[in-house]
């Protein structure tokens, strides 16, 4: 039995390599079927023109793949089991026919929950969109090198399991960075590696939470943090914050199972959690048993003054787990964090962890663990740190020149800025669809990946204003065009308004919804 075969000399692809891949297809193309002979290697190579080296090669490689079968003395056969059948699930019959007869019953599933705002996909001309470092300034050079490096003495490092509490030499670097930098003196052996802070939450939550079970949340709060602690049936306890942060005196004198809170920077207002109170809030943490979940929430930004230690630093008795994540220093694409825990929730929180995802990828942990133990990190750091304080300051110039002596929040530390609207200006919400016209995305609460718990006081009039990932003249421009929306939108209220007086002179105060006032004074 002759081929139909036919090889390109001139080709750049050998001709072992154009052997295989048409004796393949015959095989998928159903030319040669299952069980069928295929020729000996001597017949096809004179067929051919080619050495019998040649079609041997390509046989042992349709062999080794599955498409050929050997059996003994008697010749080569094409396999009677394709590789390509055993990739694809075959339905029977009767499952396809039952489809058609009346629509499946199941039971309801036993998840209850909502996922946080974090995924921004819109296309806009300026984007103040909240936590998003500047792509630009990912070490690209040097992640790309210590890569190459890692894998070359990586071993078994990709094919094994290792310790689901992560990589050794990532947590003793860690270890070491937050000794000085937030005041936490732990050992390795107390952190845990996970994919970002989200990870953490769910963590703390299968440690410490049940149904039914309390707990307390600042109000406003991050969603991700809200909806993971929801989603465990746990009753949120909603307590107030003002410029000084949490309100420590409105916690609930019995105490819950756990709090949440961002002392460093709390989100999404920027208040910073003084000494004083962070001495009170761990006293009522030891006077009612609660644990507490320190969110370090862009604690790495800070731009005035030192910063205060970490809650877990000043804890003394082990109610603190401080939670703290890359994804705002380097990106969240890495999907990189780490736990610190109590040394008597160690061994709960390793097997936890394992039970979750049995660890984390290896090869990021091994270069972020060189990054860090470089130098890189660090450097890295004060790099960003001096670029997105120039642009904050760029930010609250330019909200200065457009609307006058504005009320903002977070100026100290972080990547965004609260900005605290004027009576004369529209709530947030309008704010938004009107900047959102002029190709510019600014932020409620809501949408800024926040919530209102209940009769939370900055709700109505607060719009957040990301600035880490835009450059000056994109922050001046945004501005701009939010001055020049609010314009173009009080020249069609006026002129509508005016249409309908019939010639009467229009009131100097015009109305907008909800029956605010915002048409005066707009601009200095």
């Amino acid at each position: 039995m002759e081929l139909p075969i036919a090889l390109d000399r001139g080709s750049k692809q050998s001709l072992q390599a154009q052997l295989h891949e048409q004796i393949r297809r015959l095989i998928l193309g159903a030319r040669l079927k299952p069980g069928t002979p295929v020729p000996a290697s001597r017949i096809l190579a004179s067929q051919l023109g080619v050495s019998r080296n040649t079609v041997v090669l390509a046989y042992e490689r349709l062999e080794a793949e599955g498409y050929l079968q050997t059996r003994g003395a008697i010749g080569t056969y094409v396999n009677l089991e394709l590789p390509e059948n055993c990739l694809t699930a075959r339905r029977p019959e009767s499952v396809a026919a039952s489809r058609m007869h009346g629509s499946a019953r199941h039971r309801p599933i036993a998840f209850e929950g909502r996922a946080q705002t974090i995924v921004n996909d819109k296309r806009l001309a300026c984007d103040f969109w909240l936590g998003r470092p500047d792509p630009r300034s990912f070490p690209l050079k040097a992640w790309r090198r210590l890569i190459n490096r890692t894998l070359t003495t990586a071993g078994a490092c990709l094919t094994e399991y290792r310790d689901p509490a992560g990589l050794i030499d990532l947590r003793k670097a860690i270890a070491d960075h937050l000794g000085p930098t937030r005041g936490i003196n732990v050992g390795p052996d107390q952190i845990v590696i996970v994919a970002g802070c989200q990870e953490g939450f769910n963590l703390t939550a299968r440690l410490l939470l049940r149904e039914g079970m309390s707990v307390a949340i600042e109000n406003p709060a991050y969603q991700g943090a809200a909806c993971l602690y929801e989603s465990y049936r746990a009753r949120l306890v909603p307590v107030g914050v003002d410029d000084n942060g949490l309100c420590v005196d409105a916690l609930p004198d019995t105490g819950a199972a756990l709090l949440y809170v961002t002392p460093s920077r709390q989100y999404p207002m920027g208040f910073t959690l003084p000494l004083e109170r962070r001495l009170h809030l761990l006293d009522w943490a030891r006077r009612t048993g609660t644990r507490i979940v320190e969110d370090d929430y862009d604690g790495d930004f800070r731009y005035q003054g030192s910063p205060i230690t970490a809650l877990m630093g000043l804890d003394s008795h082990g109610y603190v787990l401080h939670l703290g994540t890359f994804s705002r220093s380097l990106g969240a694409g890495l999907r990189l964090g780490y736990l610190v825990v109590p040394k008597h929730l160690v061994e709960a929180t390793r097997q936890v962890k394992a039970l979750l995802d049995n660890g984390h990828s290896w090869l990021e942990q091994a270069v972020l663990a060189e990054f860090i133990a470089r130098g890189g990190y660090e450097n890295h750091l004060r790099r960003i740190r001096q670029s997105y304080a120039e642009r904050r300051n760029c930010l609250i110039d330019s909200l200065q020149r457009h609307f006058g002596d504005v009320t903002v929040s977070g100026t100290e530390c972080g990547m965004h800025l609260a900005w605290h609207l004027p009576r004369h200006l529209p709530r947030a919400a309008e704010l938004q669809a009107v900047a959102a016209e002029h190709g510019v995305g600014i932020y409620t609460l809501e949408s800024g990946g926040a919530c209102d718990l209940g009769g939370c006081a900055y709700a109505e009039r607060t719009v957040l204003l990301g600035f880490s990932s835009l450059d000056e003249r994109q922050i001046r421009d945004g501005i701009e065009r939010i001055a020049a929306a609010i314009d173009v939108a009080r020249t069609r209220t006026h002129e509508a308004i005016a249409s309908t007086w019939s010639g009467a002179a229009a009131p100097a105060r015009m109305p907008m919804a909800g029956g605010r006032v915002w048409m005066e004074g707009i601009r200095p």
